[in-house]
């Protein structure tokens, strides 16, 4: 057999067998639609009915440093939102100025809600702090000690 008939009978059969694999890989189906989103209060957003989230701090001041002098004990309702407190201490040889941050969530870790409180504590001292927030807050709401600075 003369190599240019087994050249072109080989890129034939290729040609073909590449032709029934994409064939086999298409749907005779009509596409699917993709689903629209829709918004509708609590459902939409993903929150509780009656929960809007405030605008999230994009920049929050965190050293580590700092961060390890301070404790979150406390996690709970207001009559108007939610607040958070701990203490602070200072093991430094002068008062220490804190920045201390709270992103009050969802269950799910959905950040709604946000509060910053400032705290200067003498050398060798530990002060309490309290961050709070007036906002619409659900029973299970979690706080979480964003940064220190």
């Amino acid at each position: 057999m003369p190599a240019t008939f087994l050249t072109r009978t080989l890129s034939l059969a290729t040609a073909a067998a590449t032709v029934a694999v994409l064939a086999a890989c298409t749907s005779s189906s009509p596409p699917v639609k993709s689903p629209t989103a829709t918004h509708s209060a609590g459902i939409g957003n993903g929150l509780p009915a009656g929960v809007t989230p405030a605008p999230i701090p994009t920049h929050v001041p965190n050293d580590p440093a700092a961060r390890r002098a301070v404790r979150m004990t406390a996690c709970k309702a207001t009559t108007a939102g939610w607040k958070a407190g701990g203490t602070v201490t200072n093991d430094g040889k002068q008062a220490a100025d804190y920045t201390i941050t709270v992103f009050f969530t969802t269950k799910s870790s959905t950040v709604i809600n946000t509060a910053q409180t400032h705290v200067t504590v003498p050398a060798g001292k530990t002060q309490n702090w309290t961050a709070s927030k007036d906002f619409v807050a659900t029973p299970g709401t979690l706080c979480v000690l964003s940064g220190v600075g």
